[in-house]
């Protein structure tokens, strides 16, 4: 996982400082970072259908072209701190709340295609 935020935290950088040839690399990233959050549950189910439900969220954001920079960072950044303090709630309340205001977001860009 610190490995996983480590590259993560580069490629954001990236996105942030407004490079957007770092977008891809930084949505591979933050996909890998949120598997790493998550594989130590045990479960192949549930590893599987993060990854399918994780996918399907990222094209609906990738469609909005929007980043929320240093807001998305920060979540990442304590995300990664409650997961090594093994605060399983907290990461939770955290990460649906992360979740929750991207999507916000990216309907508010209003940079989606009808339909």
């Amino acid at each position: 996982m610190l490995a996983a935020h480590h590259r993560l935290k580069h490629s954001e950088a990236g996105v942030i400082s407004g490079d957007d040839s770092q977008r891809l690399r930084w949505k591979r990233d933050d996909m890998a970072f949120h598997q790493a959050l998550i594989s130590a549950c045990g479960s192949a189910t549930l590893m599987r259908t993060h990854s399918q439900v994780f996918d399907r969220y990222n094209r609906y954001l990738m469609l909005a072209l929007t980043s929320r920079g240093d807001e998305t960072a920060k979540d990442h950044a304590t995300l990664m701190q409650h997961a090594l303090d093994r605060n399983t709630a907290a990461a939770q309340a955290v990460l649906a709340q992360h979740v929750a205001v991207g999507i916000e977001h990216a309907i508010a860009a209003e940079t989606l295609p009808e339909g």
